[in-house]
């Protein structure tokens, strides 16, 4: 519903305003019954916004006047929060003083000494959240799951054994090594200078040294 219809229909099926005694901004008996039919409709519609506007006669200094009329506006979002409404949906407090009156009069006037509660907006909410896989119970059935969101899985079971690229037999040893790749590791065997675990290394077979960047313990 736009917000102009439902402000018409929160000031048709309320009290909206509420009148002051002179110079006060105290809430009388049948002030308080009006703000309680407010905050039964306000509890009603729990995704929209409003806000006070206090107001006041014409008599006394306008920036004492503008200052009352806050005072007023404070105190009737003061009650509607006694009702367990949030300050999030009182939006904010104004005050026009004595700049709108409902009569044009420079005598005391209780119409004019009021506060008017209206509908400004709706309540945001927030976009919803995207759902997390926990990974933990894919990787526990054996599945390869992507560290960065969890959600890719692989059809291929971690324990499976997985091919990187043709392999050559050492003639001296029955174990195949990985052919050396000139992309990795200068292009050298990691296994070089290991001397098939042969503390000594064999320097027909490895050099006896460790060619292969970082030592191999």
């Amino acid at each position: 519903m736009a917000i102009s219809a439902l402000s018409r229909q929160f000031r048709a099926e309320t009290p909206y305003i509420v009148n002051f005694n002179f110079d006060s901004d105290a809430l009388d008996a049948a002030a308080m019954a009006k703000l309680d039919i407010q905050a039964g409709w306000i509890i009603d519609h729990p995704n929209v916004k409003f806000r006070v506007y206090g107001h006041t006669d014409k008599v006394g200094d306008v920036v004492y006047d503008a200052e009352l009329g806050l005072r007023r506006a404070q105190r009737v979002v003061a009650y509607l929060m006694s009702h367990g409404i949030g300050e999030e949906r009182l939006e904010a407090m104004s005050s026009f003083g004595e700049d709108l009156p409902v009569v044009f009069t420079e005598a005391p006037e209780r119409l004019n000494r009021r506060t008017l509660t209206d509908v400004i907006g709706y309540i945001e909410t927030p976009a919803p959240r995207e759902p997390v896989v926990d990974p933990e119970p894919l990787a526990m059935l054996g599945y390869d799951v992507a560290p960065e969101t969890g959600d890719d899985v692989n059809d291929t079971l971690a324990s499976d054994p997985v091919s990187e690229g043709p392999t050559t037999a050492d003639p001296s040893n029955d174990t195949p090594t990985a052919t050396a790749d000139s992309g990795n590791n200068g292009g050298q065997n990691p296994n070089a200078g290991r001397g098939n675990r042969d503390d000594g290394g064999d320097p027909g077979k490895s050099g006896g040294k460790n060619k292969g960047g970082d030592e191999i313990s």
